[in-house]
């Protein structure tokens, strides 16, 4: 029932789409940030946000941290903005992941079957979205990276599983090398179609190769390896058929 309540929200709020396009026209929330200084605590929030993943996608403030970017004064605009610290925040640390759902609802519905989320709403000890990928400018951590996050709380002083941030590295790097191979394999597909050979049977295992990566690094959120490996495995197998298939 739970997992179903989780389900229904995330598909209620992508039903309703942030209108981007027209938030970007008359933006009182940039046009005002981006003349802070830069090094205030907001000027800096904001030069981490330009450039970022999302500017490029054009989700602008609002839609994070709410308030009004057509009003120009700032008690208006600043209507239904929370301090972080305030449990009524979109960005309050247990309310983050429900926030970041809004667009990214398949890695909701997976983190909130994870031990992580519970963790969060219960105690707020668990990790969010921004513990491992940032807030302004988001970041995706490498297998170079993670052991390191993963040691904050999963070490032997704490006692929490500490060989956790091993296995993650492990299985992240076996994750980097499939998708190497997958990339690999787009190669070979597009010059052997450059000289003119059939690359139909190539392009299906190709097609299934992606297809359980991208379900690979969803269930990632998970957090449940063994599920991920599967995955993976599939993924590689897929691509190494792709790429042997061109003759």
């Amino acid at each position: 029932m739970h997992f179903l309540l989780i389900l229904f929200i995330v598909l209620f709020n992508t039903t309703i789409p942030f209108n981007h396009a027209n938030a970007a026209e008359k933006n009182s929330c940039i046009e005002c940030h981006k003349n802070l200084p830069p090094g205030s605590y907001t000027g800096h929030k904001y030069s981490d946000y330009t450039g970022s993943v999302h500017e490029r996608a054009g989700v602008r403030c609002e839609a994070c941290h709410g308030g009004d970017p057509v009003r120009s004064d700032k008690a208006s605009a600043h209507t239904g903005v929370y301090h972080s610290s305030d449990s009524n925040s979109p960005i309050y640390f247990k309310n983050v992941p429900q926030t970041c759902g809004k667009c990214h609802g398949e890695e909701l519905v997976n983190f909130s079957r994870s031990k992580h989320y519970a963790e969060l709403k219960m105690s707020g000890r668990g990790p969010s979205c921004v513990t491992c990928h940032g807030s302004m400018g988001t970041f995706i951590l490498t297998s170079n990276q993670i052991k390191e996050f993963c040691t904050i709380c999963h070490n032997p002083q704490k006692g929490i599983l500490p060989d956790t941030p091993r296995q993650v590295q492990s299985v992240l790097s076996l994750m980097e090398m499939t998708q190497t191979l997958i990339n690999w394999s787009g190669e070979f597909i597009s010059d052997a179609k450059k000289a003119k050979k059939d690359t139909t049977e190539p392009e299906r295992s190709l097609s299934n190769a992606r297809r359980e990566m991208k379900q690979a690094k969803i269930a990632w959120h998970t957090f449940r390896m063994d599920d991920v490996i599967i995955r993976i495995k599939n993924a590689y197998n897929s691509a190494k058929q792709s790429k042997e298939g061109i003759r």
